[in-house]
């Protein structure tokens, strides 16, 4: 600002927020994208050799974003593989050879069959019409391969930045270094868009959905992701507050390590969907409890062949010893074991639930022999009971010198046994005392039932 010079009030731009955080910096934009209406319509070239031609420039599209999937981790992974297979979808590769058939080139059977496309999806709306900008941007890359010009991509700034565009693909927003680009802003796109997705991952406040085409590359601009808020020339102490106040709140979060709960005392489970060991160990360094979701068949993603039995064996190796797994392991190869040789299998907590819930599959006559025995109340523990329809629960209401009630729980075994023999046998349990045992089924103060 010039000296004695009066600043211009702030404009603000409202949107949705879609990752929350606050950042400041100058604007940055990608560079100019190529026309591909700038390409000739027709070819005089045989319909065999354009279709050569989209295949060679296809693979090489296909490798670099496949690349960029490897380097990636986590949900970026996983959206880049779902752009990888957009090039596969029949009624585009329809679309493309119609065009061919008829003289069109193949930068323009490229685009327009993917133009035709993108307006189906954008009729659709909702989570269809988000999908527009992957599918665009996939054609966009294409026909760049075509045209043999570079491809299009977001830049890489000396100072933090804001990145705004219109909206972004999911190959430019998963290669971000959030140290270079401290926040984006787009006018276009949702919350479930794979932008805001993968920003979310990266940790990049977002803003989507605002009014920002019109505000220069180099502007300084504010970024708060909580309210949803652009703010074009913001005051720089403000700025600075906010900016500061927001650190305070992601420290405090960061340091949070549970154990959850509603404000009137229940107990909550954190748990969290990973699909590698890089996003389970990320998950490990938060307040998150166990995984609630291992979307393992991610692994059969972006390639021609399924994985081997040893590379599935090491990705799951690698999520259970992130939360210290190794326990669960062992303890579904002794329920294994255990049942294999009609021993009875006493299960309390939540990780033996996990372990059973894992042998059950490989095995599902395991839980046959199976009690579970409960030394304090989780409702977590009590769905997974009411999962696994238990012959015989133990129900304690009160914790063994172990904490898992199995000490407790062993005089009431012989009486678990005669009835998961009953059971078994094809017989009605009946009542909650067998009647050859006799005697109490459990001390005074103990309740069971099934």
């Amino acid at each position: 600002m010039i000296p004695g010079s009066v600043r211009p009030s702030p404009s603000v731009r409202r949107g949705t927020p879609a990752v929350p955080g606050v950042a400041v910096g100058p604007v940055v934009r990608p560079g100019p994208r190529p026309d591909p209406a700038l390409a000739p319509a027709t070819s005089a070239r045989a319909p065999e050799v354009e279709q050569e031609r989209i295949a060679a420039a296809v693979a090489a599209v296909t490798a670099r974003l496949e690349a960029r999937q490897r380097a990636a981790s986590g949900v970026a992974a996983e959206v880049l593989a779902a752009q990888v297979a957009l090039v596969a979808d029949r009624g585009l590769v329809r679309g493309v050879r119609k065009r061919i058939a008829a003289g069109a080139s193949a930068e323009h059977a490229v685009w327009d069959a993917v133009g035709e496309f993108s307006r189906m999806l954008a009729r659709l709306g909702g989570m269809m019409a988000e999908r527009v900008t992957d599918l665009r941007d996939l054609g966009l890359r294409i026909v760049t391969e075509l045209m043999g010009l570079p491809e299009p991509g977001v830049p890489s700034p000396d100072e933090p930045s804001v990145l705004m565009a219109e909206d972004l693909a999911p190959a430019d927003t998963a290669g971000l270094d959030p140290a270079r680009i401290v926040a984006l802003a787009t006018s276009l796109g949702g919350p479930t868009s794979h932008t805001a997705i993968i920003a979310r991952q990266l940790g990049i406040p977002c803003v989507v959905a605002a009014a920002v085409d019109d505000v220069p590359a180099g502007a300084t601009v504010l970024v708060d992701g909580v309210r949803g808020e652009v703010v074009v020339d913001p005051d720089p102490a403000e700025a600075a507050l906010r900016v500061q106040d927001d650190l305070r709140v992601r420290a405090a979060a960061a340091a949070y390590r549970g154990p959850a709960a509603t404000r009137d005392g229940v107990a909550v489970d954190v748990l969290v969907n990973v699909q590698d060991g890089t996003t389970a160990r990320m998950a490990a360094g938060g307040p998150a409890q166990g995984v609630g979701l291992f979307r393992s068949e991610l692994a059969f993603l972006g390639r021609t062949t399924e994985p081997s039995v040893e590379e599935q064996a090491g990705l799951y190796a690698e999520v259970l010893a992130a939360f210290g797994g190794f326990e669960v392991a062992m303890m579904v190869g002794l329920m294994l074991v255990a049942a294999s040789k009609r021993h009875l299998i006493i299960v309390d907590g939540m990780a033996a639930c996990a372990a059973l819930g894992v042998a059950a599959r490989i095995a599902a006559p395991v839980t046959d022999y199976v009690v579970f025995c409960r030394s304090h109340s989780h409702h977590g523990l009590d769905t997974a009971l009411d999962l696994f329809r238990a012959s015989a629960l133990l129900e304690l209401g009160m914790e063994s010198t172990d904490g898992t009630g199995a000490t407790l729980a062993w005089p009431l075994v012989r009486s678990a046994v005669a009835l998961l023999s009953e059971v078994a046998e094809g017989e009605d349990p009946g009542p909650t005392r067998p009647a050859e045992l006799g005697g109490p089924v459990a001390p005074p103060g103990v309740s069971s039932k099934y």
